[in-house]
This record gives structure tokens, C-alpha cells and sequence, in this order.
């Protein structure tokens, strides 16, 4: 059967929703505000400051999504963390089994020793600098947990599940401590109140390296649990 799709009532709700939103058109022309008053450049300026409102380091993009806007990005890994849980609880109440189509390619079962290494190396790098170079938990947890799809690829199993329950909710716990710490040490959430350190070092930026490392944590172990979600549906 065709589908209609010339209903009136579609008509009608393209012709309110013009109505509603024509006026916002003139928000994407060119600004007349001074560039010295426009939120994106402030906010570069105040960056690699170390005042009180200065984050410290040289990594702008972790500065606005670590600091300046750090309870949306606890948002984001909670979104994560929702997804995760939703596909385990689909694939549980599916009993099922997906019969194997062939066995795992013979390179990638014996070459998986020598490539995990760089995987867990290369993610702990990328999380452990994401305050100096473009990176970050986010980045650095999706790359360490591309070692769980490897050992799916070769046919083995994710082991340590438990472990990586754990280390999931302790990095989440760990996350809303350090930023409800600021509300005592420095008046604020996700206040800044470590010492800097020395600006663009490894060992700076106060509180917005550790952070990333529990982003990355819990980012990490999040995507390798939906892999064994599919893991356990495939058996």
C-alpha cells in the first residue's frame, strides 16, 4: 500500500512551525557585538590564565568542555553510561543465539598480543594529555577499548567483567567528588583549587587532567561493556 503523505494537518504544522521560527533567522547573521564581548573569545583569553577564572593550561577545547562546562560533559558520560545500560538490558531479554558464520581470521588471533599493547598505550597517552594536546578521556577511553572489539575479533572473551563494573562506577563516583570538592575548596563546582603547576607540563592544569583520567576510565569501560553485551549475544 502507498503511503499518503499529502496530509492537510502536515501542511498546517509546516506553515506554524515557519511562523514560530522565521523571526530566529536573523540570529545567524554576522554579530554586531564587539569581538571583546563575545563568549568565545573571552573565553580563549581566560584559558591560559591563572587567575581565578583561568584554567591554566594551553588546550582551549578541554578548557570550555572540562572546566567552563564541565557539568555538561558529566551529562555526557551519564548519556553514555544510559546507553550502555539500555543495551545490555535489550540483548538479556533476548535469548537467542546468533550461530557463527566462520571462524576468526588466523592473523588476527595471533597478531592480537602485539597489538593490544599499543591500543591500552596509545589511549593512556592520548587521556593523560588531553590538557596539552588535542585528545582527551573521551578520545583516549574509546581507543584503550578498542581492545575489547580485537579480542571479539580474534574469538576470545572479555574477561574481568566485574572489574570493569567497578572501575566504571568508581571513576563516575571519583568524577562528582572532585567537582563537588570545588564547592568547599573554591566556592564553586568544578572549581579550580589544585595548584597549576607549571604551564604547559604534563603535571599542570589542576584539577583538568585528573578528570580527564576518570573520563577516560569510565568512557573506556562503558564501550567495552556494550562490547560484551554483543559478545554475550553472539554466544
Amino acid at each position: 500500500m502507498s503511503r499518503k503523505f499529502h496530509n492537510p494537518l502536515n501542511l498546517i504544522w509546516g506553515i506554524l512551525f515557519i511562523v514560530i521560527f522565521f523571526p530566529l533567522l536573523s540570529v545567524f547573521k554576522e554579530s554586531t557585538v564587539p569581538a571583546s564581548n563575545r563568549a568565545g573569545e573571552v573565553l580563549l583569553t581566560m584559558t591560559p590564565g591563572e587567575g581565578e577564572n583561568g584554567a591554566g593550561i594551553p588546550n582551549a577545547v578541554t578548557a570550555v568542555v572540562v572546566f567552563y562546562r564541565g557539568l555538561d560533559t558529566l551529562g555526557e558520560v551519564s548519556v553514555l553510561f544510559l546507553v550502555s545500560t539500555a543495551v545490555g538490558f535489550i540483548f538479556s531479554k533476548d535469548r537467542s543465539k546468533i550461530k557463527r558464520e566462520s571462524n576468526p581470521n588466523e592473523i588476527v588471533r595471533h597478531s592480537k598480543t602485539l597489538v593490544l599493547p599499543h591500543f591500552l598505550l596509545t589511549g593512556l597517552y592520548i587521556t593523560i594529555h588531553g590538557h596539552l594536546t588535542p585528545g582527551g578521556g573521551f578520545q583516549g577511553g574509546v581507543m584503550a577499548a578498542g581492545m575489547a572489539l580485537l579480542l571479539l575479533l580474534a574469538g576470545e572473551r572479555v574477561k574481568q567483567v566485574k572489574v570493569l563494573h567497578f572501575l566504571e562506577g568508581l571513576a563516575g563516583s571519583l568524577y562528582i567528588l572532585v567537582a563537588l570538592a570545588g564547592l568547599w575548596f573554591a566556592g564553586s563546582f568544578l572549581g579550580q583549587y589544585l595548584p597549576l603547576g607549571e604551564f604547559n607540563t604534563l603535571f599542570s592544569g589542576g584539577i583538568l587532567p585528573i578528570i580527564y583520567i576518570f573520563v577516560g576510565i569510565k568512557v573506556g569501560t562503558e564501550i567495552i561493556t556494550i562490547y560484551q553485551n554483543f559478545q554475550r549475544k553472539e554466544e
